[in-house]
C-alpha cells in the first residue's frame, strides 16, 4: 500500500532540492592518516577487551596488533591471535568526544579482502544520548559490507518500524580506496558514494528519531559460525571528516 503522506513528503523535499543551496558547514574534526603517525585520542576512544552482540565472535581491543597507522592508512585489524586463541579486532567511535546535529561526514576506505564469509566492515551513527532502546533511539548505517556478497554494500537506517536496508553496486571495494558520506538535514538523509547521491530517505512526521546528536562508529567483525586459526583480513580507512550543518 503506498504511503501517500511519505510521497508527499518525498515529492516536496525533491522539489526545494532543486533549488536549495549546498548545505553551510562548519568543521568539526578531519582526521587524515596520510600525516598522522598515531591514532589522535582526542578524537576517538577505542574499546579495550569486549564483546559485543552473540553473532559476533571477535574481542574488541586497543591494541597496535588491530589498531594502527601505516603507509598514511588507518588500519583496522580483524585476526585469530594465537596466542590468546581468540578473535581480535578493533572498534572505536567518537563518543562524548565529537558529535553532529544535522550535518556531513564522509569517510575515505578500502574494504576487507578476504575469502571468508561474513567479515562485516561497518561505518555507522548512534545518538549521544537517547532515553529510548534500540531500534526507536535511532541508528544510521553511512556503510555497511559483508564479505559475502562481492561489490555490494548496504546503507541502513533502523528505527521503531524496522527502518529500511538499501542495496548498492560498487566495483573494486577491496582494491580502491571509496568515499562514503551522509549529507544529514532537518528533513531527510542523504547518502552518497564517490561524490554520487545514491539513496534518500525523508522524514516520515510520526517516526523520526534523527534530531539529536548523533556520534561516529568504525568497526570489523567476525561473524562467521567457523573460526579459522589462520585468518587475518584488515579495513582501511584514509581521512574521515566530520561538518556540522549551520
Amino acid at each position: 500500500m503506498i504511503n501517500l503522506k511519505y510521497l508527499k513528503d518525498m515529492l516536496l523535499y525533491e522539489m526545494k532540492r532543486v533549488y536549495r543551496k549546498p548545505m553551510n558547514t562548519k568543521l568539526v574534526f578531519e582526521d587524515s592518516y596520510e600525516t598522522n603517525i598515531t591514532l589522535n585520542k582526542d578524537l576517538w576512544r577505542v574499546e579495550n577487551n569486549i564483546r559485543w552482540w552473540s553473532s559476533e565472535k571477535q574481542f574488541y581491543i586497543d591494541s597496535p596488533k588491530t589498531i594502527f597507522i601505516k603507509d598514511g592508512l588507518l588500519n583496522i585489524r580483524c585476526f585469530y591471535n594465537k596466542k590468546s586463541k581468540r578473535i581480535e579486532s578493533s572498534y572505536l567511535h567518537t563518543k562524548n568526544k565529537n558529535n553532529i546535529k544535522y550535518g556531513s561526514i564522509e569517510i575515505e576506505a578500502k574494504l576487507p579482502d578476504t575469502n571468508m564469509k561474513d567479515i562485516f566492515a561497518y561505518i555507522w551513527m548512534m545518538p549521544e544520548y537517547s532515553g529510548s532502546p534500540w531500534p526507536l533511539c535511532g541508528e544510521i548505517d553511512i556503510m555497511e559490507y559483508n564479505t559475502r556478497f562481492d561489490n555490494i554494500i548496504n546503507t541502513n537506517l533502523h528505527k521503531v518500524d524496522g527502518g529500511i536496508k538499501i542495496k548498492h553496486h560498487c566495483n573494486n571495494l577491496s582494491s580502491e580506496i571509496h568515499k562514503f558520506r551522509i549529507d544529514w538535514w532537518e528533513n531527510a538523509i542523504e547518502f552518497f558514494i564517490d561524490g554520487k547521491r545514491k539513496f534518500t530517505y525523508y522524514k516520515s512526521k510520526n517516526n523520526w528519531p534523527f534530531y539529536k546528536p548523533y556520534y561516529l562508529i568504525m568497526n570489523l567483525a567476525y561473524t562467521n559460525s567457523e573460526i579459522d586459526k589462520n585468518f587475518d583480513t584488515t579495513f582501511y580507512i584514509k581521512k574521515v571528516t566530520m561538518k556540522q550543518k549551520i
